[in-house]
């Protein structure tokens, strides 16, 4: 069975309802300043549940991450998108898709954070439903899961409002807090909750047809992309 191929990744998805619009730009290693300044405003918030927050953060490092991310996009990897909600406009979030602990080799799983200062809005969810279209109408994803602490209430209210089911609760599954980690905000349990969506789904969302309708896709040259997958 072939693997979903994200060798051809869109350069932007751009949303506009005529009441909210959105960009999602592909990860830059230009990037680095804006997402250094947004981490360093929401690093209490991002290190209550995501590990990688505590590790070590400047802006060389950021830029190592991006030149891996932009690496790894160029080889079919992980596809990294940072969240504006108009050219110009402030860094607002991060939101990808990647397949490192997807067992179907025609799966992804949604992964994202948001700036502190956008939390509250709807901007995630918003992301979220664009990139749930991109999966299985551009790339024709059989699975689109998505991970979050058991005691991460926003992340859950994003995967909820996105369609995404429950499937279990594992134990265990990702870094325990340590002693370090909890005396600089970690809140993470021991329970891991697994939701994912599938593209059967896709007719019962009573949001899915305004967003793909919405929701352009421009490739590496600025052209529209054309859905590979038609609901």
């Amino acid at each position: 069975m072939a693997r979903v191929t994200l060798d051809s990744t869109p350069s932007l998805l751009r949303y506009q309802d005529g009441s909210r619009s959105l960009l999602l730009k592909r990860a830059r290693v230009a990037d680095a300043e804006a997402l250094m300044e947004a981490l360093e405003e929401s690093l209490p918030e991002l290190r209550e549940f995501m590990s990688w927050a505590h590790r070590g953060n400047s802006l060389e490092i950021q830029r190592d991450r991006l030149k891996e991310t932009e690496a790894q996009r160029d080889s079919g990897g992980e596809i990294c998108f940072h969240i504006f909600e108009k050219e110009g406009g402030p860094f607002l979030g991060s939101i990808g898709l990647i397949r490192a602990r997807v067992i179907n080799p025609l799966g992804l799983e949604l992964g994202y954070w948001t700036r502190t200062s956008a939390a509250g809005r709807g901007l995630m969810t918003l992301a979220a439903r664009c990139l749930y279209v991109l999966a299985f109408d551009y790339f024709g994803c059989e699975r689109l899961q998505c991970f979050f602490d058991v005691n991460n209430k926003a992340s859950e209210r994003v995967s909820q409002k996105t369609g995404f089911t429950e499937e279990a609760r594992l134990r265990n599954f990702g870094p325990l807090a340590t002693p370090e980690t909890m005396a600089q905000g970690d809140r993470s349990g021991p329970i891991m909750v697994l939701a994912a969506g599938f593209p059967e789904d896709r007719a019962e969302m009573d949001w899915y047809s305004a967003i793909a309708k919405n929701l352009e896709v421009l490739d590496e040259g600025g052209e529209i992309a054309l859905p590979e997958f038609a609901l």
